[in-house]
């Protein structure tokens, strides 16, 4: 028998597992960019609520750190507090507006977040026992949820 010297192209056979194996490998290269993808997404989620979270936490930090016990002249329970109660309020806290969202207030002032797809849930709260606060801040994105605790001593009586 002689050898075959001259062979030009692929056999139907080895093209067919080129195209075999070819596909697999574009499957498995897919599905690992969806994976990555999706998997970036949430991070992205995550990332924004953890910085909204932090910004709201900051200001209440700030402002609750340094509230003089005697400064509290109304509590609304497990909403927030008002101070400087002769002239004019400045509300500390979570409040239910007209439209039925809930805004957190910070000595008197609105805050407003970053990311304008986040909201405040209705079930956060800003409670009070002695001179310990507390706070459980439930943010929103897309129906979901995510929750934040906190507990802040006043250092001023």
């Amino acid at each position: 028998m002689k050898a075959l010297q001259n062979q030009h192209g692929l056999s139907l056979v080895e093209l067919l597992a080129l195209l075999v194996i070819s596909s697999i490998m574009s499957v498995l290269v897919i599905g690992i960019l969806v994976n990555a993808l999706n998997t970036e997404k949430k991070v992205k989620v995550d990332t924004q609520l953890r910085e909204e979270a932090d910004f709201y936490m900051a200001s209440l930090i700030n402002t609750i750190y340094t509230m003089k016990e005697s400064e509290v002249c109304r509590e609304e329970r497990d909403f927030y507090f008002e101070t400087d109660c002769s002239g004019e309020s400045k509300l500390t806290g979570f409040l239910q507006e007209a439209d039925g969202s809930t805004s957190l207030y910070v000595d008197g002032r609105k805050l407003s977040g970053a990311y304008s797809q986040i909201t405040i849930d209705s079930s956060s709260r800003l409670s009070k026992k002695k001179n310990i606060f507390t706070v459980m801040l439930v943010l929103n994105y897309n129906g979901k949820s995510k929750t934040f605790h906190s507990e802040i001593q006043s250092i001023l009586n």
